[in-house]
């Protein structure tokens, strides 16, 4: 997910820290953002109160600490569950400061979610794609996901996100397939072959391909495809003797049309994060070579795309 230019140069003032009065601090920069003009009538130290307020207010009916631990080890339902702790206080905190200054609550649509480089805070802006957008989602998309139940639900909305919190980015990102519970359909990976460990492993939501189709592709086709995920899931298997680390990854699509263009736009993907790529073989659903990692092998199989990474030795 990081490019190798920057994966090891990562600033830590990039990550989230508590910057004073309260106020929780990205980079340097304010997480109220794109909604600071809105609320120039009221302080910054009084919009950190309300903002802190909130999460107090929903700690006394549903434990913030227990909803986040409960889903720690999945890293795309704690990001979902994370929005709904930071989406519901923002969206609060602008509705309490639009009540304050007589101004309507403004949507969320059109606004800059704050993830892009503004040139007013060098070191969030320096800080990789991924990393800032994972800090900036839960403020963000989570206020639209409030906003969308609040539309439907009114004040029962305030604890339904939380009775009945989302399970994916996708979720989150289209309160559409929340509402539908529209949960991922994770596509099966290969049997571990014999003399590996398992690593690591877990799902991707369409957040992270968002992230890998806009840093290596293009923020057009990252709008186009991404949203028409149906699943991923990964698993990182290590070398019982030589401790080499190799990637099986499969992703689901909505339709075979999308996974093709998927399966070619993955040639980018691995291109941008290797600085080596020698194509053995390509068909038009079969990818082989050997990048920076070792031997790697892409597939499609209908809906469903399919790479082994890091083997070393050719992947049949």
């Amino acid at each position: 997910m990081l490019p190798r230019s920057n994966a090891a140069s990562i600033h830590p003032r990039a990550w989230s820290y508590k910057g004073t009065a309260g106020m929780e601090v990205i980079g340097g920069r304010p997480k109220v953002g794109a909604a600071a003009e809105r609320t120039r009538q009221t302080s910054m130290r009084d919009v950190a109160l309300i903002h802190e307020l909130a999460h107090a207010l929903a700690d006394q009916s549903f434990s913030l600490e227990k909803f986040t631990k409960k889903v720690e080890q999945d890293s795309e339902k704690s990001l979902a569950r994370q929005a709904v702790v930071e989406g519901q206080a923002m969206w609060l905190t602008n509705a309490v400061v639009a009540r304050r200054t007589g101004r309507t609550k403004a949507k969320r649509e059109g606004d800059d979610d704050g993830s892009e480089p503004s040139g007013k805070f060098p070191v969030f802006d320096q800080a990789p794609l991924y990393i800032r957008e994972n800090l900036i989602f839960p403020y963000s998309a989570g206020e639209r996901l409030q906003e969308a139940v609040y539309e439907k639900r009114h004040q029962l909305a305030l604890s339904d996100v939380f009775r009945d919190p989302p399970t994916s980015t996708q979720q989150v990102l289209h309160p559409d397939k929340y509402f539908a519970h529209a949960h991922p359909a994770l596509p099966l990976l290969p049997k571990d072959p014999k003399g590996v460990k398992r690593f690591a492993e877990g799902v991707m939501g369409e957040l992270d391909h968002s992230v890998l189709l806009r840093q290596y592709a293009s923020s057009e086709e990252a709008q186009e495809i991404a949203p028409k995920l149906a699943g991923s899931q990964y698993r990182l298997l290590e070398g019982k003797k030589n401790k080499r680390v190799e990637l099986v990854y499969a992703s689901a699509w909505s339709d075979a049309p999308t996974a093709q263009r998927f399966f070619h736009l993955y040639r980018k993907i691995l291109e941008g994060k290797w600085k080596k790529l020698q194509v053995a073989s390509e068909t038009e659903s079969v990818l082989t070579g050997e990048g920076d990692d070792g031997w790697f092998r892409v597939n499609l199989d209908g809906n469903v795309v399919r790479s082994t990474e890091g083997w070393e030795k050719p992947v049949d």
